[in-house]
């Protein structure tokens, strides 16, 4: 029985063509990545101002809500004064966290 190597021969030149191709762009494009990254910095970085916007009005809508619902939860429950410091307290730290996050998160990213 005759074996036909001829389609098993295009594929090797075909992916020794790939290879060579990629090699020759990654030596003419030596810091691509740092381009592609830069690039999209400078896009995004105009949505900044807006999305920052936004993320603060819906944290402190959802601030508000949150002491809300404490509120009506500390009045159902009739827990006593020191429970619900403790859990305002609690709030306040976290709002503190998350408020933090929103203003330093392009530094700490």
């Amino acid at each position: 029985m005759k074996r036909n190597y001829l389609p098993l021969s295009v594929l090797a030149l075909a992916l020794g063509a790939v290879f060579i191709g990629v090699s020759e762009a990654h030596a003419a494009n030596e810091d691509f990545v740092s381009t592609l990254v830069r690039e999209f910095y400078n896009k995004t970085s105009t949505w900044e101002p807006t999305l920052k916007r936004y993320a603060l009005v819906v944290f402190r809508w959802l601030v508000i809500l949150e002491v809300c619902f404490l509120g009506i939860k500390a009045a159902l429950n009739r827990d006593q004064v020191a429970d619900i410091f403790k859990q305002f307290v609690m709030l306040l730290l976290m709002a503190g966290f998350f408020l933090a996050v929103i203003n330093y998160y392009q530094e700490w990213a």
